[in-house]
């Protein structure tokens, strides 16, 4: 994490990124509790084609202090059954 990291993430592109949040709330914001994480998850997410998002139900209706974007902007999500 840290400037380091983000300068070193900034330089790639992916054809997909999956990714995860703590929380993600009833009107579609993800969002996280560490906001280095959240900007590391931002860079990839700016840089990748698709972005899949892995969310069990556990993080349904929760919200965190640091907004990670919005459920629309995400292509596919992964949840279980």
């Amino acid at each position: 994490m840290g400037s380091g990291a983000e300068d070193f993430l900034n330089r790639f592109t992916a054809d997909i990124v999956f990714f995860s949040c703590r929380g993600l709330s009833a009107d579609g914001i993800l969002s996280d509790s560490m906001e280095e994480e959240v900007q590391i998850r931002r860079i990839m997410l700016k840089n990748a084609k698709k972005k899949v998002l892995l969310c069990d139900r556990s993080k349904y209706g929760q919200e965190y202090p640091y907004r990670l974007c919005r459920a629309g902007d995400v292509d596919e999500v992964v949840t279980e059954g």
